[in-house]
């Protein structure tokens, strides 16, 4: 069963996509709003929170994975060999340390059969399979807004499925070409080896994007992608209080019962889920009466179908609709996606832009 949950500074990579998912949101156990229920009219105005226990908390200052980096820290010093892989982008984490373990990476010459060796970007030469790795004093990293359409996988591995990473396939070849057009010293600072990476002046491995959390395929909506494993997992901490949205559409109009049935929650995966906030959409135009907006903080697999499920809500579409801070941009249309500057990455875990962010009657598109 898939997980339905689900641009530059620097840092880690991880061992692979964090983040749960369900239709919900990532963060199990996190500190939970007011909840508000029922299926009454709202003002179409931007709602306002009683108090800051109204919202749902996180940090407000600026998490490690979004603080830049120490002149210091972007030259470079020693790093284990496994992540410099990961971040070079030959596999993730994971993988890299079995390349390791099954004598496939030489450090300077020499075979290492230990992960947590320490190699120094500008000195140290790495090879993987006999060809030359560029060992990175920094890794930029990327981050993107996606609008997953229906039908999408999920996952870096593929049985005949599409998946929401071959969206991404024009944009890495872009990427190629833009690095091989850059010209490069022929030497590392320090004698190392080549920044072209690969033995013969290859090109550089292309970043390794990941989603963050997961959809399920017939959900569709806003999903974020990346190569920081640090700040994908910001976003999945319990720590970080962040909240997503979705949209159900339902067969027929719900009714107060199941609305206040599914506010109430219930068990998945052997866990009580209570959502933050179940309430009927509203438009200014009035909008389809078969809509409910879910707001949840966990991350267990179809959760907000199975809340639906349990209420007797026969889904007919689910969207997502809110990251954190991040709204799902209304220009872009199912398969687009829009690269996220510095900025806007940090405002997906920053407390007080997701408090801005939940409240507002949904536009009729949404």
């Amino acid at each position: 069963m898939s997980r339905d949950d689900e641009a530059a500074p620097y840092s880690q990579q991880p061992r692979k996509a964090p983040g749960g998912g369900g239709d919900a949101g990532t963060g199990a156990g996190s500190r939970q709003p007011k909840q508000q229920t029922g299926g009454g009219a709202r003002p179409q105005a931007r709602r306002v929170s009683a108090s800051s226990g109204d919202r749902a908390r996180g940090s407000t200052s600026l998490p490690p994975a979004l603080r830049r980096p120490s002149a210091s820290k972007q030259r470079g010093g020693p790093v284990r060999v496994a992540k410099a892989l990961a971040d070079a982008g030959v596999a993730s984490r994971r993988s890299s340390e079995a390349l390791v373990f099954a004598g496939r990476v030489r450090i300077n010459g020499e075979v290492c059969m230990t992960p947590q060796t320490l190699v120094t970007p500008g000195k140290d030469t790495v090879e993987v399979d006999g060809a030359v790795v560029q060992v990175a004093a920094a890794v930029r990293h990327y981050y993107f807004a996606l609008y997953k359409p229906v039908g999408y996988l999920c996952s870096s591995a593929s049985q005949g499925e599409k998946l929401v990473l071959d969206l991404f396939t024009p944009w890495l070849e872009k990427w190629k070409q833009r690095m091989s057009s850059q010209p490069a010293p022929a030497q590392q600072p320090g004698g190392g080896a080549p920044l072209s990476a690969q033995a013969g002046g290859s090109p550089l491995l292309p970043p390794r994007l990941f989603t963050v959390g997961r959809l399920d395929t017939a959900t569709s909506g806003l999903i974020l992608v990346t190569n920081d494993g640090t700040w994908a997992q910001k976003i999945a901490h319990p720590s970080s209080g962040v909240s997503k949205e979705y949209v159900v559409t339902s067969v027929e109009p719900p009714t107060k019962r199941q609305i206040l049935t599914m506010a109430e929650g219930c068990d998945v995966e052997g866990a009580f889920v209570k959502p933050l906030r179940v309430e009927k959409v509203t438009t200014p135009d009035g909008g389809s009466p078969n809509r409910v907006l879910v707001e949840l903080c966990d991350g267990r697999n179809h959760e907000v179908r199975i809340l639906c499920e349990h209420a007797g809500v026969d889904v007919k579409h689910l969207k997502r609709v809110r990251v954190g801070g991040l709204r799902l941009p209304s220009s872009l249309k199912p398969g687009q996606y829009q690269e996220l500057t510095f900025k806007e990455a940090k405002t997906v875990i920053d407390a007080d832009a997701q408090e801005a962010a939940r409240g507002f009657s949904l536009a009729p598109g949404e």
